[in-house]
C-alpha cells in the first residue's frame, strides 16, 4: 500500500503534464525549442532529485512520502531544480544556435527571456514571491552578461542546475556537505545526452528564420 501511494504521488507531482511528451523531430522553430527545453529540463530535474533522495533514503524511501512536511519540501525542491535546469539549457541551446546563424545580441537576449519565462511560469507560480522574482532577476542578469558565441560548448553552460540540486534537496546538512561534489558531478553527467541531442537536432538557420518571420 505504501509503495502504491508513492507511485501515485510521483505521478501527481510530475513537473507538469505537457512536459511528459518527448518530441524527436528537428528543433527548427521557437515552439519546438520551447518544448525541448521544458521536457529535457523536467527530465533532468526529476531524475536527479528523486534519484539522489532514493539513494540517500535507502529501503525507507517510501515511508518518507507519508510525511506532509517532507513532501512539501520535495515539491519546492523540484521546482527550484527545474528552474535552474531551464536556465542552463536555455543558455546552452542559444549559444549553440549563435554559432550556426547570424542572431544579433538583442535577438538572442529577447529569445532567451521568452523561452525562460514560458518554461518556468508554472514553477514561479508554485514557488511564489520573493523566490519567483529572484529567479527572474537572476536569469535576466545572466542573459545580459552572456556573450553567446563565447559560451563553452561542453558542460560549461551548466552552472546552476548542479548547485541547485545540491542546495535544494531536502537532506540533512551532513549529507549535503558530504555529497556535494558527487551530486554536482552526477547532474553534469546527466546533461551529456541532452547536449548531444541539441547538436543533432537544433537547426539554427531555421530557428532564426522562424523568430524573424513572426517579427518578435
Amino acid at each position: 500500500m505504501v509503495v502504491g501511494q508513492v507511485v501515485g504521488w510521483l505521478k501527481e507531482t510530475w513537473l507538469v503534464g505537457r512536459r511528459t511528451r518527448i518530441a524527436r523531430g528537428p528543433i527548427d522553430s521557437e515552439a519546438a525549442l520551447l518544448e525541448f527545453i521544458e521536457t529535457r529540463s523536467a527530465f533532468i530535474a526529476q531524475t536527479s532529485l528523486y534519484g539522489y533522495l532514493k539513494t540517500r533514503m535507502g529501503t525507507r524511501y517510501p515511508e518518507y512520502f507519508l510525511d506532509d512536511v517532507f513532501v512539501a519540501a520535495i515539491d519546492r525542491a523540484k521546482w527550484l531544480v527545474y528552474c535552474a535546469c531551464v536556465s542552463d539549457l536555455t543558455v546552452f541551446c542559444l549559444a549553440y544556435a549563435s554559432h550556426g546563424a547570424a542572431f544579433s545580441k538583442p535577438e538572442m537576449d529577447a529569445l532567451a527571456l521568452r523561452l525562460h519565462d514560458a518554461s518556468v511560469s508554472d514553477a514561479l507560480a508554485a514557488l511564489g514571491e520573493p523566490t519567483a522574482g529572484e529567479i527572474g532577476t537572476r536569469f535576466a542578469a545572466r542573459v545580459e552578461a552572456t556573450i553567446w558565441p563565447t559560451v563553452p560548448g561542453g558542460d560549461g553552460a551548466f552552472k546552476e542546475s548542479p548547485e541547485a540540486l545540491s542546495s535544494a534537496a531536502p537532506v540533512i546538512e551532513a549529507f549535503r556537505r558530504a555529497d556535494k561534489e558527487i551530486v554536482m558531478n552526477s547532474v553534469l553527467f546527466r546533461w551529456k545526452n541532452v547536449r548531444d541531442e541539441v547538436r543533432k537536432r537544433l537547426d539554427p538557420p531555421a530557428l532564426l528564420a522562424d523568430v524573424r518571420a513572426v517579427g518578435r
